[in-house]
């Protein structure tokens, strides 16, 4: 009838994903719940709670970019578990991997996390993601995020532990992140402007080669 009358259509959110993602203009579209957000959002989130600039540089952590990268590349692995102390940057390394990946969501919530959450995002050709990084996990719900995800043929899943630097398992790569040597520590300080020389050796020991630490 033409451009000039209004119609509201109710659809289910797939298949409006999937109508919207028909137009070649459109890289894609996610609808989600409000525990979902992209890296770039998570990254903004850890640069507000810890008072972060977003100028402030990522720093070191080569090793270990490089193996998340290698296990998003690796298409016979589909979970991957990291783990470190409290306050490592464990968060921060993982949404820097991931933010050069296509289609990448996360959540700080596990606890509130459905499988059938997890298996909306696995159903190929519903909704565009294709790697999930699930953060603040318990050694617990690793276990099951695991288990879960292996039975998948397209999601991929890293698992972020909450401080459990001991975890182990047979089912996934684990990653276990340390602390910052003290020449990516004196980096960081040289990249806070509002920390002049005489701070900067004490607040070096504080962090003992957490960044969170230091940061907060």
């Amino acid at each position: 009838d033409g451009w000039g009358k209004r119609r509201l259509f109710v659809v289910p959110g797939g298949m409006l994903t999937t109508y919207i993602n028909s137009y070649p203009t459109l890289r894609y579209g996610f609808f989600g719940g409000s525990s979902w957000s992209t890296p770039a959002e998570a990254i903004r989130g850890l640069q507000r709670r810890y008072g972060e600039s977003d100028t402030w540089p990522f720093i070191g952590r080569l090793r270990e970019i490089e193996r998340l990268r290698a296990f998003l590349a690796n298409p016979h692995e589909r979970a991957c578990v990291v783990t470190g102390p409290l306050l490592v940057g464990k968060t921060r390394l993982v949404l820097e991997a991931v933010g050069s990946a296509d289609r990448a969501v996360y959540t700080d919530e596990p606890d509130e996390l459905e499988q059938s959450d997890l298996s909306r995002l696995d159903e190929t050709g519903a909704l565009p993601v294709s790697v999930v990084v699930v953060d603040g996990c318990s050694a617990r719900i690793a276990d099951r995020l695991v288990a879960w995800t292996n039975a998948r043929e397209r999601l991929k899943v890293i698992i972020v532990l909450d401080g459990a630097a001991g975890y182990e398992t047979a089912e996934a790569p684990v990653i276990r992140v340390e602390g910052l040597d003290s020449d990516a520590i004196g980096k960081l300080l040289r990249a806070i402007p509002e920390v002049d020389w005489q701070k900067h050796q004490w607040l070096e020991r504080v962090a003992d080669g957490s960044p969170g630490r230091l940061l907060k």
